[in-house]
Order: structure tokens, then sequence, then C-alpha cells
């Protein structure tokens, strides 16, 4: 009795269809549904103040440059640079909305802003 060469095996082996998933589909697992309204989470890094609340919600049609006025009132400071970021590693412009980056950079709920008086990531 012959045996098929490996190649050949491999290849039917890659020709089976794959079954679609019975339980849930990927866009019920992973919702890109926003809610009215989206939970910031502020992190203070650097020499920056800390702030007494470090969670609270804000309208998910609302734009970036709202938690940066946000920032601004609730540390009285209104001269001078403040950077803010998202999840340590970028900073949105003033003008995104929340949606987009509760849409794109939520982890487990929650959008986190990282803020620094001095500059601390690119």
């Amino acid at each position: 009795m012959e045996s098929s060469p490996p190649s050949q095996k491999l290849s039917q082996k890659l020709s089976h269809k794959l079954s679609p998933l019975q339980s849930e589909s990927n866009t019920e697992k992973y919702s890109n549904e926003v809610p009215d309204k989206v939970v910031v989470r502020l992190k203070a890094t650097g020499s920056a103040p800390i702030l007494k609340q470090t969670v609270f919600k804000i309208s998910s049609s609302s734009k970036f440059q709202n938690v940066i006025a946000f920032l601004r009132k609730e540390l009285a400071y209104k001269q001078g640079t403040m950077f803010v970021y998202v999840n340590s590693s970028f900073a949105p412009s003033p003008d995104e909305g929340i949606d987009n980056l509760y849409r794109c950079f939520a982890i487990d709920g929650k959008l986190i802003v990282n803020y620094s008086i001095t500059p601390a990531w690119g």
C-alpha cells in the first residue's frame, strides 16, 4: 500500500473549509458600540499633581479638548503647556472625538488618559 507524499497530505488538510463559529459571531463578541457616557481614567505622569478624583464620565459625543479643559480646571493649571496622552503612547488631536478614541483604545471599558506638565512620551 502506497502512502501519499507529505506535500499532498498538507494540501488535503489545507483544502478543507473552516466551519463557521457556532456559538457567537465576532461582531457579537467584540462589539464596537460606544456608550452614551464614556468612563475616563486620569493618571498623573512624572511630576504632575495627582487629582483627588481620577475617574469620571464624559459624553461620547464630546471632543478630546473637553478632557484637556477639565484637567486644566481641576489642576488650576491655566498657563503653561500640558501634555495629555492616551494609553501612555500618543497625544490625540484636541478635536478628536471621544467616541472614536474609546472605540479604538478603550481598555476594560475605560479610556486611560495620562497627563504631565513635561513631555513624557512621543
